[in-house]
């Protein structure tokens, strides 16, 4: 199925649209740069681990390969690659756990809700 194209930013389209488009606005940008300051501290994080653990996060996570043939290029049961790839991955929410603007977007998300 094709994704659906629009001729115009359904979005820019309501901002315009809307009587008090500059506090929409407002709200928009806060929360584009919350994502923005929220993709750093991941990428903060994701770069303080080992080189190995950036190269098996990246190929199971990014590239999509799956833990089958991952276990076959470093000779490691499918089991094993999981179970490092889980710790690797409590490896990250450890350390994003306590970071001010992760804890920031939480408190946000949830109160948005």
């Amino acid at each position: 199925m094709a994704s659906k194209e629009y001729p115009y930013d359904p979005l820019t389209s309501y901002l315009f649209s809307t009587k008090d488009s500059d506090s929409v606005w407002e709200a928009f940008n806060n929360e584009k740069k919350l994502h923005l300051e929220l993709q750093n501290a991941v990428l903060d994080a994701y770069e303080t681990l080992d080189p190995d653990e950036q190269w098996f996060l990246d190929y199971l996570l990014f590239q999509k390969t799956s833990l089958r043939e991952m276990g076959r290029w470093i000779s490691m049961p499918k089991t094993t690659v999981a179970r490092k790839r889980d710790y690797i991955l409590r490896k990250l929410k450890r350390k994003l756990k306590y970071d001010p603007t992760v804890r920031k977007y939480l408190t946000y998300s949830s109160s948005s809700d």
